[in-house]
Parts: C-alpha cells; structure tokens; sequence
C-alpha cells in the first residue's frame, strides 16, 4: 500500500517489487516545468548586456564627436602663438585672426600712479589732530605743470566727512580709504614724524586726482594746484604707458 511520509516532506511509493523512484520522478518533472522560466531568464540577460554594450558604443561615439569637433573649425586651423625676446620686459599673446609676423616693441613710460604726501615735520604721530569738515576728492589729469586738471570722464567726485570721531591723521585715512574714491591713504612714519600718503588706485594719467577741503583745519591735506592750493605735495605724477610697436605710437593706462 502507497502512504505519504508528512514527517519528511517526501513522496514515496514502497510498493513491493515496483522498482520506482517517485522523488526522482517528481523533481524531473519540476525541472523541466522551469525550463521556459529559465530560458526567459537567460535571453533577458542577453538582452541587458546588448544594451549596455549599445550604451558604451553611444558613449565612446559621443566622445569621438566632442573630440573630432575642432578638426570642423576652420579658425582652428589658422592658430598663431606669440613670443617674444624678452619674456621680462614684454609679454605678448595673440587672439583669432593674428597675422604671423615680426614685431618691434619700444617701451618709452610704464604706467604710474599718482602720489601726494603732507609735509615733513607736520605731524608728530598718526594720532595727532589735524581738523574736522568735508574733503573731496575728484578723479582726473592733471597737467605736468599742475597748471591744469581736467576731471576723468564718468568719475564722480568723492566727499568725505571728517567729524571729532575721525579727525586724526589716522581717523582721515581710514575715512578715505573707506570711502572708495579711487585713492588709497597711507600714513609714513620717520623722524621727523607722521605723513599722510595718498596714491591713485589705479594707474593711467586719467586718474590722478586732486583733493579740496572746506575748512581752514584741513588745508595741509588739501591738494589742488591749479587753484594754488599745495598742502599737500605731488612726488609721483599719474602716467600713461608709451609704447610703439613697429613704429606705430601706444598708449595704455
């Protein structure tokens, strides 16, 4: 008599004589139940790494294009590079459209900042008082001979307040400095005491500068002479860089 073993899990026939393995059997035909699974299994394998491999084809093509594409551009194919004799002296670099040649630089003037400074003596330290009232400060060109000056086209002229909380050689440096009038104040010390330094911020004979005051206190810092004020003292003028190339006049701030 057939029975079923629900101890062990298994299916077994002891039939005598019946010379039947019916675990084997039954796990043959599981087996081959799973085949289609199996396959569908394995072509969707197939079928992922086709498309990675498509993937990197895309990628290694998309990377030949972006690497082939200035060998499309004619420009690319008219590049100059500049040198020069001199790397210390002048620097050179060319842009698209360059002709190739040879060209003689002449450097007459580098560019320059103008610098004006109080008088030695004046001033025995940065904490000395020097006065309260309104100090402006007017980018410009002013002549060689500080006979003329000619205001900077697009500047506007800069007004610092000195009140009782600034008006030390150091408080009225900090005020212009904060005040972003395109002048830079420094205080030089030595023996015969503190100066008040002022410096273009940048160079270029357009930004020299003059500054006028509103009150007798601060005249020693006053620098205009056109108008025969010279409390302060020019030691640097404002310049222009002169140059020629090939003979053909330059000039740059």
């Amino acid at each position: 008599m057939d029975s079923l073993n629900g101890t062990s899990g298994s299916i077994a026939s002891p039939g005598i004589g019946s010379g039947l393995n019916v675990n084997d059997i039954v796990q043959k035909l599981l087996d081959l139940d799973s085949q289609p699974l199996k396959i569908i299994q394995l072509q969707g394998q197939r079928l992922q790494t086709q498309l990675s491999a498509v993937g990197q084809l895309q990628s290694l093509v998309g990377s030949l294009q972006a690497a082939t594409t200035p060998l499309t551009t004619a420009s690319n194919y008219s590049l100059t590079t500049a040198t020069t004799s001199d790397p210390s002296v002048v620097s050179a670099a060319t842009s698209g459209g360059a002709v190739a040649g040879t060209y003689s630089v002449a450097v007459t003037q580098l560019a320059a900042a103008q610098t004006v400074v109080s008088a030695s003596g004046q001033y025995s330290a940065s904490t000395s008082v020097v006065g309260t009232g309104s100090l402006t400060i007017t980018l410009g060109t002013l002549s060689a001979d500080q006979t003329s000056f000619t205001p900077k086209t697009g500047a506007t002229a800069v007004t610092v307040t000195i009140d009782s909380s600034s008006n030390t050689l150091a408080g009225i440096r900090d005020k212009i400095n904060a005040a972003n009038a395109g002048v830079t104040a420094t205080i030089v010390t030595d023996n015969s005491g503190a100066r008040l330094a002022l410096q273009s911020s940048s160079t270029g004979a357009a930004n020299g500068f003059k500054v006028t005051a509103d009150s007798p206190s601060l005249a020693p810092i006053a620098f205009d002479p056109p108008n025969g004020v010279n409390g302060l003292t020019r030691t640097a003028a404002a310049a222009d860089t002169l140059a020629s190339v090939n003979g053909i006049a330059i000039t740059s701030s």
